[in-house]
């Protein structure tokens, strides 16, 4: 029995959000700190270091948010003694979300470290 193609797709999907708002998180903390350091001639230090820190506080709000879903649905799925079928796929891919999960809020807070740790723009 071949799996429903729009499950496998929202699957995916669910899979790589984590990664992609690391993503999207260090490309905004970035071409902030250029833009800032480049319009307050080295001045504007903590103004970057409070949009990172908003940043930060989204990205990780939506990363746990994910992990939750990726939490209940590694719960839900049968036991790893189960033979091979629909519902142990669906408990790994709850398992493998998670764990992305986890390592993209390290990654997130890995790229915020670089502003609160920078004494100045040069």
């Amino acid at each position: 029995m071949a799996p429903d193609l729009a499950e496998t797709r929202e699957s995916l999907w669910r899979l790589i959000f984590a990664p992609l708002v690391w993503a999207a998180h260090f490309l905004l903390s970035y071409v902030s700190g250029a833009i800032v350091c480049a319009k307050s001639a080295g001045d504007g230090v903590c103004t970057l270091r409070l949009l990172v820190a908003c940043y930060t506080l989204l990205a990780l709000a939506l990363i746990v948010a994910s992990a939750r879903r990726h939490w209940h649905r590694y719960r839900a799925g049968a036991p790893q003694r189960a033979a091979d079928g629909g519902e142990a796929r669906h408990r790994f891919l709850g398992l493998a979300g998670l764990l992305l999960c986890a390592l993209s809020a390290v990654a997130v807070l890995y790229t915020a470290a670089v502003p609160a740790l920078v004494a100045g723009c040069r």
